[in-house]
């Protein structure tokens, strides 16, 4: 007797110190056997003290996830503010940019003048310089006349035809006037060529000054250009780290510990849903403008993880099956645009959103529906029948039109109340986000859980 109270009480110091010695890396890396013992009945106080421990990590654990949520939403305050602040330089680069351009542009109209003047000019030279060789062609032809009309005694017989003195002496005055009005003619046209090369001269030296002056503001364009390409650089990064961020918040639903509480009042009642034979379309006489996973082209492609259906606003959203209400976001006007980040306290850009666990035959989904209409999602908690109402088409968050979103995930074979009671807020149930989600696709996972389904496909549209 004495040696099995002695053998007992070693295996109770064991237990104890094997109970006290179980630290957040043993759960960290042993979560799934935690969770297996810890769902069932417990009986024995070793393990019911090592359960409660489990708790404990698991509450801190969740303490963390929003401890993470708070700081990557203050790491995107600061990148949204740097984000604004170089917006705001490239708005000012591109202001100055607009105004040079405005410049050159002027500039190449004045060269554009000064070469048609120049140009002008030099078909003016042209014409005088064949005017005054013309000019002076008929002078040497008068001249060789005049000296035909000497040899021959002409010029005596036109002087001596002089009917008086008086006549003679102007007949005489004519002949000088003759050669003077020459070369008065032709020294008048060398006079205004010579003027007008001036004149072009001057109008080469200002294009000259203009073309350098036009050179000089390209190359101010050139360096506000390099500025404003730097400056955009550094918003394609601040971009993808914004992307990054939201990413993180948008796997973390900012208050799910509340609604984790609100499901741990009705635990018995989440143990006695049945599940659905199959599933049951969400909307009726709706119609698919964007299946998964990809968006089409005409909508810029890129990664699309749901299916978007779309019809007026106000149509009623159904539920895919039987389950419970996990989550709800209900902070966004009904009507929101392309850019919007609403969805808090969901996922961001997703406007007014509905989460639901649902089961169907013998496996548990994670079902989201995004860009409801205000005030129409359905109360965290509610027990849903397949087909029952739980919210309306909206066009709220990010986007261009009425319709509702709707992505699903295989999260396993365990019972609602399982994944109720440890979901730890992940809006993404573990099967990631953006392009990383591809890889968790349940075709790429062999359907491991948990996983993205194609709901086009399962919700037969």
């Amino acid at each position: 007797m004495k040696k099995a109270l002695q053998y007992l009480l070693a295996v109770t110091v064991f237990l104890s110190v094997s109970v006290i010695s179980v630290k957040a890396d043993d759960f960290s890396e042993n979560e799934a056997y935690y969770d297996n013992l810890c769902s069932g009945s417990l009986s024995d106080s070793a393990t019911i003290e090592t359960c409660r421990l489990y708790q404990q990590y698991l509450n801190s654990k969740a303490n963390d996830r929003l401890d993470d949520l708070t700081e990557i939403q203050d790491q995107l305050d600061d990148i949204k503010e740097n984000i604004a602040e170089n917006i705001k330089k490239v708005s000012g680069y591109e202001d100055q940019i607009a105004k040079i351009e405005s410049e050159i542009a002027a500039l190449e109209s004045s060269i554009k003048t000064t070469e048609e003047n120049i140009a002008a000019l030099e078909i003016e030279i042209t014409n005088r310089e064949a005017k005054i060789k013309e000019i002076d062609e008929t002078i040497q032809t008068r001249m060789v006349s005049m000296q035909s009309f000497i040899h021959l005694n002409n010029y005596i017989e036109f002087l001596v035809g002089s009917t008086s003195f008086v006549d003679l002496i102007r007949r005489v005055e004519a002949l000088a006037d003759i050669e003077e009005s020459d070369h008065d003619l032709m020294d008048s046209l060398e006079a205004e060529i010579e003027a007008l090369n001036t004149n072009k001269e001057e109008l080469s030296r200002q294009k000259e000054s203009l073309e350098s002056n036009k050179a000089n503001i390209e190359a101010n364009k050139k360096y506000i250009e390099g500025l404003k390409a730097y400056i955009e650089k550094a918003l394609i990064e601040y971009y993808k780290v914004e992307a990054d961020l939201e990413a993180q918040a948008n796997q973390i639903a900012s208050d799910y510990a509340d609604s984790v509480s609100k499901l741990k009042e009705i635990s018995g009642a989440l143990g006695e849903i049945l599940p659905s034979p199959g599933w049951t379309k969400p909307v009726v006489g709706a119609i698919v403008t964007a299946s998964t996973w990809y968006y089409p082209a005409s909508f810029g492609g890129g990664v699309h993880l749901g299916v978007d259906l779309s019809t007026s606003v106000g149509t009623t959203i159904k539920a895919v099956a039987n389950g419970v209400v996990l989550y709800k976001a209900n902070a966004c006007s009904t009507y929101g645009y392309l850019g919007s980040t609403c969805g808090y306290p969901g996922s961001t850009g997703g406007g007014n959103q509905v989460y639901l666990l649902v089961s169907v035959g013998s496996k548990t989904y994670a079902v989201k529906y995004l860009h409801l209409k205000k005030d129409s999602p359905i109360d965290i908690g509610t027990i849903v029948s397949a087909g029952d109402k739980i919210g309306e088409i909206g066009s709220s968050g990010n986007s261009s039109g009425a319709h509702v979103h709707i992505e699903v995930f295989y999260l396993g074979t365990k019972s609602i109340s399982y994944y109720a009671d440890n979901w730890d807020g992940d809006l993404s149930f573990g099967a990631g986000w953006g392009s990383s989600a591809l890889s968790k696709t349940c075709d790429n996972t062999g359907s491991s859980a948990p996983c993205r389904l194609q709901p086009k496909s399962i919700l037969g549209y």
